[in-house]
């Protein structure tokens, strides 16, 4: 073999293994932080899914077909009702298998992983709600926003606790929370710790993938406001998201 050609191949081993430790890292973090603390989510400030509906229509019909909306099923199923009752009540299954809420919130039906599972709750004193559409005034629409105001107001969405469609490593973080059990006790129960083939960015990019926001009839194959703000394309947000990646070798 050439030395060119042992340079290459001295280069791909060190790519593998720098992927390796990048991956080995993220997962290191989800399972040594706090399971109930980074999954927890205030129920007196989620607003509910029918509150997101109001101008999210398209995303609420996307995710009414997903996993996510029926997963509150798992919570009264034969196996759901023996780990509650081992663990000693329901409120950890609400955590993952449902939105934890109060009866304030607007819901339609049972309440399964919704919104504000993922993008973090919404209201109360300081929520990022009434702040994420705010483009400057009552009489400023989203395209009339100016580049200092989306950015003010992006950061204060953030400060307030949203997880916005961009972060992609706020979202595979609280994605993993729940996707890998680092709950000792509710393990200790029996409950799975996790899937094998759990791969999160097939399925960003599959069944909860609502990218409607710029385009209400097309679900875009990437934010779609990301991609019109900064040109940012699907295969860059793959690369993006694959450190988090995170093939875990748990038990099916």
């Amino acid at each position: 073999m050439s030395a060119a050609g042992q340079q290459q191949n001295r280069s791909r081993v060190a790519l593998r293994i720098v992927l390796v430790i990048g991956h080995c890292l993220v997962t290191t973090e989800l399972l040594v932080s706090s399971h109930a603390a980074d999954t927890t989510i205030d129920a007196t400030r989620v607003k509910g899914a029918e509150s997101c509906r109001k101008c999210h229509e398209a995303e609420y019909t996307a995710w009414t077909q997903t996993t996510h909306f029926r997963n509150h099923e798992r919570i009264s199923s034969s196996a759901g009702q023996k780990y509650a009752k081992a663990y000693g009540g329901t409120d950890v299954c609400m955590t993952c298998h449902s939105t934890p809420h109060t009866s304030a919130a607007q819901f339609s039906g049972e309440v399964g992983v919704s919104c504000e599972s993922c993008h973090s709750a919404a209201g109360g004193d300081g929520g990022w709600f009434d702040l994420h559409s705010d483009y400057g005034g009552k009489e400023f629409k989203r395209e009339d926003e100016s580049a200092s105001h989306l950015q003010e107001r992006q950061v204060a969405c953030e400060k307030a606790g949203m997880i916005r469609s961009e972060n992609a490593y706020a979202l595979a973080k609280n994605c993993y929370t729940c996707h890998i059990v680092a709950d000792e006790k509710l393990l200790s129960t029996g409950h799975k710790p996790g899937h094998s083939d759990f791969d999160l960015i097939p399925w960003m990019q599959g069944e909860v993938r609502h990218n409607f926001q710029v385009d209400q009839k097309t679900n875009a194959d990437s934010p779609s406001l990301l991609t019109a703000r900064s040109g940012i394309k699907t295969a860059q947000r793959k690369r993006l998201g694959h450190p988090h990646r995170v093939h875990a070798h748990l038990e099916p």
